[in-house]
């Protein structure tokens, strides 16, 4: 799942960026995870829990220098190793700053 290449309507890229995700129905339902890939599309990342299939999340992604904030909805949660879960998202709302934020870290990681 991880990687450029595929089918994929979105590309994405291997990164490991720390994040906060908050549900959004109960924001103090939450935690903190590490990027494993992100692209335009959504991200998914480790996390020491499971939200649900569907669930939307505010997350909170920490790159270099500035932060990205979007709703997500959960589309997979895979066990992963001790006791992490790797939370799939799709990004449902994000804004076109943020949208370009993410964007800059495809041309950042060609040069």
């Amino acid at each position: 799942m991880t990687g450029t290449t595929g089918t994929r309507r979105f590309p994405r890229i291997p990164v490991e960026y720390p994040l906060l995700a908050e549900l959004l129905e109960e924001p103090e339902e939450g935690g903190f995870g590490l990027t494993n890939v992100v692209g335009l599309g959504g991200c998914s990342f480790l996390a020491n829990r499971k939200f649900g299939l569907n669930k939307k999340l505010k997350l909170t992604i920490s790159l270099v220098g500035k932060v990205v904030e979007a709703e997500a909805r959960v589309v997979y949660e895979n066990p992963s190793e001790k006791e992490k879960w790797e939370i799939g998202v799709e990004f449902v709302k994000i804004s076109p700053f943020d949208k370009y934020s993410i964007e800059a870290l495809f041309h950042n990681k060609q040069e």
